[in-house]
């Protein structure tokens, strides 16, 4: 199987984080982290040292002096799709593009259509949680029929400020993770949202937000901050045949019914290493991406339907299977 030659373009937090996992997966599959790329050169210098990787200061540089098969984008939300036309411009054959995929339905709707339907499945989404082994768990065990159909989850994912967060605000950031994992478990599309927002310390973008999603059979609360002096991220679904409470940084699971309660038997894995191995392995196979550009188009309009939502104070309808 030949190497794959990986680019990570924008090394902030979540870029750094990437590079890390990347180096560290070439030692199990036969990937190369052959290049970074920031607009500080400083910052890209230090992080392309680290990992032996090629630094660049724009993205023109790195496709003028890069033969590339794989590229990871790490940037500002409001920069995704223009980066990601240039690398699909390029060649570049497979995508991991940071959640949320855009900061806006149109925008994501303009990546939509440059890739066409064949390479919607060549462009992952960040929608880290998907690959959290006790969401895994749990998903497992909705699909196993262990806990009934679902009647509600609710999600609060809330912390303190966070000042590298500065183009969007909470309900794209934020809520989209849930957004996603609703749509994952109940396995079906909502069909309407409703969504208070909150403007507490960010004088330009929500910090606090309720999204309400419906679906035929069932509704998702969820809460989201970046106003709590502390760091949660916790699940409680109720179903028809038991409840189940899961912690999103601890990984656990306990589900309870009417006679027991029990804790799964998790095997704890870095989620994000989960994520790019499997981004990696389908690039590696020409197979389709787990978490593809749709999903990611979809949860963008879910959280833009709910932020339009909270400026009107009524419910938006969605009709997302007509997006398929």
């Amino acid at each position: 199987m030949p190497e794959l030659r990986v680019a990570v373009v924008g090394v902030g937090y979540m870029g750094r984080n990437h590079a890390r996992v990347v180096s560290e997966l070439s030692s199990e599959l036969p990937v190369e982290l052959a290049a970074l790329v920031d607009i500080d050169e400083s910052r890209v210098r230090a992080v392309a040292e680290r990992y032996g990787a090629t630094p660049y200061t724009s993205l023109e540089k790195l496709l003028s002096n890069e033969d590339l098969d794989v590229a990871i984008v790490a940037t500002p939300t409001a920069t995704h799709v223009s980066t990601a036309l240039r690398l699909v411009e390029a060649g570049v054959r497979y995508m991991l593009i940071e959640k949320p995929l855009a900061e806006n339905t149109s925008t994501a709707r303009r990546l939509l259509e440059a890739l066409g339907s064949s390479g919607v499945e060549r462009v992952m989404v960040g929608h880290i949680e998907r690959f959290n082994p006790a969401v895994r768990h749990l998903v497992r065990s909705l699909e196993r029929g262990l806990l009934g159909e679902i009647i509600t989850a609710s999600s609060r994912r809330v912390g303190p400020y966070v000042p590298r967060i500065r183009d969007v605000g909470v309900v794209m950031d934020l809520a989209t993770h849930e957004i996603d994992l609703a749509r994952l478990f109940f396995d079906s599309e909502p069909v309407g949202v409703y969504a208070y927002t909150y403007r507490v310390v960010n004088e330009v973008y929500e910090d606090a937000a309720i999204v309400v999603l419906h679906f035929d059979k069932g509704s998702a609360v969820i809460e989201v901050n970046r106003v709590t002096p502390y760091k949660e991220r916790r699940l409680l679904l109720t179903c028809t045949r038991g409840v189940a409470q899961l912690d999103y940084i601890a990984q656990s699971l306990r589900v309870f019914n009417s006679e027991w309660e029990m804790d799964a038997r998790i095997q704890h894995e870095e989620p994000l290493k989960i994520e790019d191995r499997e981004f990696l392995r389908a690039a590696l196979e020409g197979a389709p991406v787990p978490v593809n550009a749709l999903d990611g188009y979809k949860a963008v309009k879910i959280a833009e339907a709910a932020l339009v939502s909270a400026s009107k104070g009524t419910v938006v309808r969605l009709d997302l299977g007509s997006e398929e």
